[in-house]
């Protein structure tokens, strides 16, 4: 399970996402990913639902998996954000 923390796309034009998945049982060490966008199940677990399987090593779980059909990632990289910002 990891967390979507941005979007970046190729010369392209294909998304990818940015993904943080943390390991267990110290949440703020982990691997970051860039993966096609096509290749990710998206849930609508929330992150605190998350947080506490991660933490819990999966043991305190949704009872369900929700996959989500309507997840809607981030459209403007932290880069693009910071030129806009510096242009106003």
């Amino acid at each position: 399970m990891g967390f979507v923390t941005g979007v970046t796309s190729d010369k392209d034009g294909e998304d990818y996402f940015k993904i943080f998945m943390p390991t267990t049982p110290n949440p703020t060490t982990g691997f970051f990913m860039i993966v096609k966008q096509k290749d990710v199940i998206t849930t609508d677990i929330s992150v605190e639902e998350a947080l506490q399987s991660i933490l819990t090593v999966g043991i305190l779980f949704p009872s369900h998996f929700p996959i989500s059909s309507h997840f809607k990632a981030p459209t403007t990289t932290l880069a693009e954000k910071d030129n806009k910002d510096s242009e106003s």
